[in-house]
This record gives C-alpha cells, sequence and structure tokens, in this order.
C-alpha cells in the first residue's frame, strides 16, 4: 500500500466505520470509553495527589516560623503541644507577639487575645462534644484556607492569658516571624508521596490497566482478521495503525473527558473522599490546571497506543494469516513472574524506600503476570480434558478440553480480574491487621478503664502550678506526682499523693516507699503497674513535690469521661502540655498508621469495582465469541446439554484453577510479608469468604457462557463467510 495524506485519512475513515457495525462492536465501543474514563481519573488522581503536596509545602512555608538570623529580633514566641481527638492528634500553637505591628500568621485576620484561641474548621466539627471550643480558652474564630494544608486539617492557634517573661521563657521558640518551612500540623503526620503513589498504582491503577488490556483485546477475533487481511493487501504496521485508531479514537475521547469530571468537580468545590475524610483543597486543584490538562492528554493517547501495540498481526511473510494471541502464552511471561517473586524475595534484604519499591514492584508484577501461568497451566489440563472426553466417549469435555486447549487468552483475561481482586483483599486486610503489641495493650487498658486514669506531662511543673491546675479539676478527681529516677536497670517512677487520694484507689497511707501491690483489687491500679512497671514505688506526702516529672489524674471508674476538664484545666494552667489516657501514645500512633490503611482502603476498593468491570467485560465479550463459534453444533448434535458442558470445562474450570492458584499465592505472600515485618496477621476467614465468592462467580460466568451458546445455536443460520 502507498499513498500519502487521503490514504491515511482513507484508513482512519475505515477503522472509524469498523468500530460502529456489530453487536461486538458495540460491547467494544462501550468497554474502551470505559476503560478510558478510568485509566484518564486515576493518572489525574495521582496528578492531584502531587498538587495537593506542593499546595500543602507552600503554605508550609508561609506559616512556619523564622528563627532570627545574626542581628534580627525576636519579635514572636512560639510553642507548640499536641492534643488528640479521640485517637487522632492535633498541634495546638501557643503564640506571643513581641511586636505590635507583626501581621498575624496566615489563615488569622488578627492576633488572638490573651486567653483567646482560634480554631480550624474541622477541629470545631469534630470536638463539640468534647468541648473543643472552651478547652484552649475563649472562642475567637476560625482559621481560614489561608493557614491550613487542608480543609481537614485539625489545628489551634492559642494565646495564653499570662504572657510569659521572653527572658525566662526556656520552653518557647524564639522567632524573627514567619516565611520559613517549618512544618507543624497535618504535615508532620504527612506520608511521603511516593508511598501514596506507590499505593494508588499498585491498586487502581494495576486495575485500570488490566480494564484497559480487556477492553482493548475485546472483538479481537474480528480485528485480527481485519489485520490479516490488510497486511496481505500490503498494509505496513502504520497503516494498520491508522485504522485501530480510526476505530479507537472517539471511544477514547469519550471515556477521556468522562474521566475529568471528578477532578473537575473537586476544582470547583470541596469533596469529602470516602473513607479517609480528607478534603483536597480546590485552589490546589486550579493551581495545577495546565499539569492536568497534559495528564488527560496523556491518558487519551495512552489508550491510543495500547489499542495499537495489542492487535498482533503475523509479520514473518510465511503467511497472511492473522496470529491470534489465544494460541499460545508467551513464553516471556512465565519467565518474569518468575522474576516478579525473586523481586519479592529480594525486598526482605533491602531496607527503607529501595525495599517497599521492590516489594510493591514485585507484587504488582506478579499479579499482572500470574494469569499467564494460570493459563498455561489451564492448557495442560485442556488436553487432559480432551483425552479423558475422547476415551469416556463425552462431546462436551472433549470440545471443552479442546477450546481451553487452543484458547489459554481466555483465562489470561478472566482469571485476571480474580488474581488481582484476590491480592488486593488480602493486603488491604493484612495492612489493616498491623496494629502493634503496644496499641493492642492499650485497646485492652482502655476497654477495663476507660478515662479513668490520665496522664499529664507538661514543662516546668511547680507546686504552684500543680495547685492552681488541681484547684481547676472537678473535686472526685484525685491528682498523683510522678518521680522519674533512672538507674542501668532502666527508669522507676514513685507515685506521690495525699492519704485521701491514696484511700481512694485502695492503698494504704505510708511516707515510707513502698511498692504498689501485685493483686490490688482496684483495676486502676493494676492498670498503672502495668504501664509503669512492676518495681514503681508509692509514697504518702502531705505536699507536691518541688520538681514531679508528669501528674496523673485518677477519676472513677464507669462515669463520665473527664478528659475534657483536666485538658481543660491544664491548657489554662500549665506549658507545653500532653495530655492522654494510659498507653494513648500507642493508640495515636496506629491511628496515624490506619491513615495510611484508609488510602489503602480507599484505592483497594476503587480498584476491586474496576476489576468487576473487567471481569464482567471480559466475560461479556467471551459469550459474543464462545456463542456463535459453538453454534454450528446445533446441527451435529441434537443435545443443547452439550452447550453447558462445554462452557463448564472452557470457562468456570479454568478460570476457578486461576483462582485457586492466586488463592496460593496469596497464602506464601501473605505469610512472607507477616515473617519479615514481623506486624499483622493473614486471615484465613478472609481469605476463604474470598475464595467462596469468587468460585460461585466463575461457575456463574459458565452458566451465561452455556444460555448464550443455546440463544446463539437457536438463532444461528449457515451463512458464506
Amino acid at each position: 500500500m502507498r499513498g500519502g495524506t487521503s490514504l491515511r485519512l482513507q484508513l482512519v475513515r475505515i477503522g472509524w466505520a469498523a468500530g460502529r457495525g456489530r453487536p461486538g462492536d458495540r460491547l467494544r465501543f462501550w468497554a474502551l470509553a470505559l476503560a478510558s474514563s478510568v485509566l484518564a481519573a486515576t493518572l489525574l488522581a495521582c496528578v492531584v495527589c502531587a498538587a495537593a503536596y506542593s499546595g500543602r509545602d507552600e503554605r508550609d512555608r508561609a506559616r512556619g516560623f523564622a528563627w532570627p538570623l545574626k542581628g534580627q529580633k525576636t519579635v514572636l514566641l512560639w510553642q507548640e503541644a499536641q492534643d488528640s481527638l479521640g485517637e487522632i492528634s492535633h498541634s495546638v500553637v501557643r503564640v506571643v507577639p513581641l511586636n505590635p505591628e507583626l501581621a498575624p500568621p496566615p489563615g488569622l485576620d488578627r492576633w488572638p487575645e490573651p486567653g483567646e484561641a482560634f480554631l480550624s474548621p474541622e477541629l470545631v466539627r469534630l470536638g463539640g462534644e468534647d468541648g473543643v471550643r472552651e478547652r484552649y480558652g475563649r472562642f475567637g474564630g476560625l482559621i481560614g484556607d489561608a493557614g491550613l494544608a487542608s480543609p481537614v486539617e485539625r489545628l489551634a492557634y492559642v494565646r495564653p492569658a499570662v504572657a510569659p517573661d521572653p527572658a525566662h521563657a526556656q520552653s518557647w521558640i524564639r522567632a524573627a516571624g514567619y516565611g520559613v518551612a517549618s512544618p507543624f500540623g497535618e504535615s508532620v503526620y504527612a506520608r511521603p508521596l511516593f508511598q501514596l503513589l506507590l499505593t494508588l498504582g499498585a491498586t487502581a491503577g494495576l486495575a485500570a490497566m488490566a480494564l484497559l488490556v480487556i477492553a482493548a483485546r475485546c472483538g479481537s477475533a474480528t480485528r485480527d482478521r481485519r489485520g490479516g487481511l490488510l497486511a496481505a493487501l500490503g498494509a505496513s504496521r502504520g497503516h494498520r495503525a491508522l485504522v485501530d485508531i480510526g476505530e479507537s479514537a472517539l471511544p477514547a475521547a469519550v471515556g477521556t473527558l468522562a474521566g475529568t469530571l471528578p477532578v473537575l468537580v473537586m476544582a470547583w468545590m470541596p469533596i469529602r473522599l470516602p473513607i479517609t475524610g480528607y478534603i483536597v483543597d480546590p485552589v490546589y486543584v486550579r493551581a495545577w490546571a495546565v499539569q492536568l490538562a497534559l495528564t488527560t492528554v496523556a491518558a487519551f493517547l495512552a489508550v491510543l497506543a495500547v489499542v495499537v501495540l495489542l492487535h498482533r498481526v503475523d509479520g514473518s511473510g510465511r503467511s497472511t494469516r492473522p496470529r491470534e494471541f489465544t494460541e499460545r502464552v508467551p513464553s516471556w511471561r512465565l519467565y518474569l513472574c518468575g522474576l516478579m517473586i525473586s523481586m519479592i524475595v529480594a525486598a526482605s534484604l533491602a531496607s527503607g524506600r529501595l525495599g517497599l519499591m521492590l516489594f510493591v514492584a514485585g507484587t504488582v508484577g506478579t499479579w499482572a503476570t500470574l494469569p499467564s501461568v494460570a493459563a498455561v497451566l489451564s492448557q495442560r489440563l485442556g488436553k487432559f480434558l480432551g483425552g479423558w472426553g475422547r476415551r469416556s466417549g463425552s462431546s462436551g469435555l472433549l470440545i471443552g478440553g479442546r477450546w481451553t486447549t487452543s484458547h489459554p487468552g481466555v483465562v489470561v483475561r478472566l482469571g485476571m480480574a480474580f488474581v488481582i481482586g484476590l491480592g488486593v483483599v488480602s493486603q488491604m486486610q493484612l495492612w489493616n491487621s498491623r496494629l502493634g503489641g503496644g496499641a493492642a495493650e492499650a485497646r485492652q487498658t482502655n476497654a477495663r478503664i476507660g478515662d479513668s486514669v490520665i496522664m499529664i506531662e507538661a514543662r516546668g511543673l511547680t507546686p504552684e502550678r500543680v495547685a492552681a491546675f488541681r484547684d481547676g479539676l472537678p473535686s472526685e478527681l484525685s491528682v498523683f506526682a510522678i518521680g522519674r529516677t533512672s538507674s542501668r536497670a532502666g527508669e522507676r517512677y514513685t507515685l506521690s499523693a495525699g492519704c485521701k487520694d491514696m484511700k481512694g484507689l485502695g492503698l494504704p497511707c505510708s511516707p515510707a516507699l513502698t511498692g504498689l501491690p501485685r493483686s490490688a483489687p482496684d483495676r486502676r491500679v493494676d492498670a498503672m503497674r502495668r504501664w509503669f512497671g512492676g518495681d514503681t514505688r508509692m509514697r504518702t506526702v502531705n505536699a507536691v513535690p518541688a520538681r514531679p516529672a508528669a501528674l496523673v489524674v485518677v477519676g472513677p471508674l464507669g462515669g463520665p469521661s473527664p478528659m475534657a476538664a483536666v485538658k481543660q484545666a491544664g491548657y489554662r494552667e500549665l506549658s507545653a502540655l500532653q495530655v492522654g489516657g494510659l498507653g494513648e501514645g500507642w493508640l495515636i500512633g496506629a491511628a496515624d498508621r490506619a491513615r495510611l490503611t484508609n488510602w489503602l482502603l480507599l484505592f483497594g476498593w476503587t480498584g476491586l469495582f474496576f476489576l468487576l468491570l473487567a471481569g464482567g467485560l471480559s466475560a461479556a465479550a467471551e459469550f459474543l465469541r464462545f456463542g456463535p463459534a459453538l453454534a454450528p453444533l446445533s446441527v451435529v448434535s441434537g443435545r443443547r446439554r452439550i452447550f453447558g458442558e462445554v462452557a463448564f470445562w472452557h470457562l468456570t474450570v479454568p478460570t476457578a484453577l486461576a483462582v485457586l492458584l492466586a488463592a496460593a499465592f496469596t497464602i506464601w505472600h501473605g505469610l512472607f510479608f507477616v515473617s519479615v515485618t514481623g506486624e499483622g496477621s493473614l486471615s484465613w476467614i478472609t481469605l476463604v469468604e474470598a475464595v467462596l465468592v469468587a468460585l460461585p462467580v466463575t461457575l456463574l460466568i459458565g452458566l451465561l457462557g452455556g444460555v448464550q451458546a443455546m440463544v446463539a445455536a437457536r438463532r444461528w443460520r449457515p451463512v458464506a463467510d
């Protein structure tokens, strides 16, 4: 074939017309449109993540305090403390302006008055029942978006009622103003961007690519015959690519534009993401409009490239007959699967970012290539079934076995959804189980005693400050001072309190140092002994020690939580405050890790939804090919039952084999993950439930395939094609 622009346009028009004919072409049109939409949305999600990180870095620089350089004056006293709502921590920033002309930090239209606090909208929304509006002082207003890393950041700016003496404020940071990157608040707990992108790519991204590959191969038999005809007429690879582009350009364009709709909504208004509850600031999205537009174009071109690359025609010159992928599985896929499994093993020998990237790359690569291993096993099974059917005289078994041998690509496309789906479910369960021993014990302690024992750490604890703090507490609460001594054997704690407080816990009053009883009848004493150590001592005192290391507030068991009252009094009277129940640090750490797990759940469930679409499209495409191809059997066989038998042996059995192979790999992969990390546990119940859901689906696929074949047989008439 030779020609200029007119020939190229003609080839594009041929592809344009070819994609809108038979029912299989219409299925492929909508499959490509759906796959293009999913791919565009996934790629744009990656750009939105990068935009959010970039915007947060800019705001961190704008609101971060600046250390004074040589010759600069201190214009601001700055101090950060950590508080929590539930198990999620947030920053409480105490500020004291020393220069009346200094502008307030971003997000505030004025400086807080003494004893006043400005809170972020999310903190006010979630902390209503905990009295967060009054916890840090008088409520002065809300922090604006310009001062928040994201719309859901929990942050408080507080100005103490009594300003510290700048000459003796050792626990305060002396700042020369704002404008230097010194992250605090949400940014401190943010995971690196590459981890978020890895999670997105390994779940939703891989599922989107699987959907695109399956959509590109829908109706492949017709396309391969058309490509073979063009090759026989002398068409080059470029000519055939123009026909493919003409056929797929419209559905790719429609799907890509549809995939941009979620991002357009996010750029227009704040949208709270499910599971994570996170909101991306629309300002961040709009700031990356150019990058989003380029990504949209790249997604469209990627769909066209995949369609062209997956259109295989025999170019050896030995035959004009098109070479179909379904005739054999490329051997390099099997070697690649082994390489990916080796990469997972090698990840255990590396550390840090390299080990994580090796693990993710090996996991994703194995998920992508394991269906090809299942297809090879299905081919061998098909040969056995075909021989068994010939010897036993079972026509359904004979035909089903030979079809499985000749068309292993069906197993690759159908099995891909099950392999990746089981893998994603397993990874979500594993990451969700990484609680840690300390966090698990903290949860048990909280279940036994609730908030009846509260730890308080602060700087500059003096008897006067402790007395003022205690006067602000409800009368039913007791206060114990904690002394801490260090030695080679470790740290030892001493509890000191008045006789009334000791008797409230069933402890004897004695000025001499004695150990906590190992079999205390009070659950609160038992919990303190567990967390402070078995060699913790106690003594009765008439006054607070001069410099206690920390305080413990003990309240009644089973009553309302005293946490809100303790925090309100603490933030009013103490400095650099840290307040929490026993083991709360473990729970906050576990909650921080759970936030990454929530992103995994969001991306994982999204990926599973994409995989369900991929499996449905693959099954629908196979039915359109399977039914008409078996229809002539109605002439040579008077049994309708044969269609169900062939569908069972050709569709159900090989796909079930892929499910079992995926389950075996998932078990090894999960146990390997647990043994290397030392965290989490593989839930056999979850895995068995997933397999028990998948196996009936494979049976349903075979049933629907047999029904489709029977319907096609009733309509079939011989034609001269």
